[in-house]
């Protein structure tokens, strides 16, 4: 794994966002207030950054190809709601959304049943009386440890009918392959946290981990998942590295 620190994000200073830490994972202060901020400045879909958006269209053409067939469907960790705007807008049936509190669900929220909305922890704010055939969780991984998002994986796999799948899609590091340009990044991180801690450079607020495929392979069958397939994305404006696995409820 390696730790993600982040100085701004959609044009918010995160040293100004109540709750900075640059040694802890942020909390519902953070986020609340994060997102609070958010809302000021970004008065509809058109003002979001264009890499950005370009990244979140790209994992959505992709999770649309993998949705035929699948008669209920769960998005884990929707976050504003780009991915799934997108496959509203492009026909989707039966999606229904998840997200941890209210606060980024501002513009997708009014777009869903209120039965299709979710809010809370898995599994408590799931009703388990109907399974899914199809969970997917694009850039959520980050915010746990290795042991959690095992724990987290088992826990989506009870959501599951026994022939659902879960799509996990996130950006990857390479550096055990010995890329130069991510042996560089690592290099110049080692630097930055040197001087962070001589209080002579700001690091960022601490936002999780970013993992490399292994580790995501690893997560996957640890939980009790069968790996059906496994592959990377097109390159996006935002990360040449866009890595998906999808596996099966052994």
């Amino acid at each position: 794994m390696k730790p993600i620190f982040v100085k701004q994000w959609h044009g918010i200073a995160l040293n100004t966002v109540k709750g900075f830490n640059a040694k802890e994972i942020p909390g519902k202060e953070f986020y609340a207030d994060f997102y609070g901020k958010f809302f000021q400045t970004h008065e509809n879909w058109d003002d979001l950054d264009s890499d950005w958006l370009d990244h979140k269209v790209n994992s959505a053409r992709f999770i649309q190809g993998r949705l035929k067939g699948m008669e209920r469907v769960l998005s884990i960790g929707c976050g504003i709601g780009i991915i799934e705007k997108y496959l509203l807008d492009s026909g989707a049936k039966d999606l229904e959304i998840q997200e941890v509190s209210e606060e980024p669900l501002k513009w997708i929220r009014p777009l869903f049943s209120s039965e299709a909305v979710h809010i809370g922890r898995l599994p408590e704010c799931q009703d388990h009386s109907r399974k899914y055939d199809y969970i997917f969780l694009s850039c959520v991984d980050y915010c746990f440890e290795f042991h959690e998002w095992i724990e987290f994986l088992d826990e989506i796999k009870g959501l599951l009918n026994q022939t659902g799948r879960c799509l996990v899609i996130a950006p990857t590091f390479h550096l055990s392959n010995f890329e130069c340009s991510e042996l560089k990044l690592w290099i110049m991180f080692k630097i930055k946290k040197i001087l962070s801690a001589l209080r002579i450079y700001d690091l960022g607020q601490f936002v999780g981990w970013r993992r490399h495929k292994n580790e995501f392979h690893h997560a996957m069958v640890s939980a009790g998942f069968n790996v059906r397939e496994e592959g990377f994305l097109n390159k996006d404006a935002m990360f040449s590295k866009t890595y998906w696995i999808e596996g099966e409820p052994i």
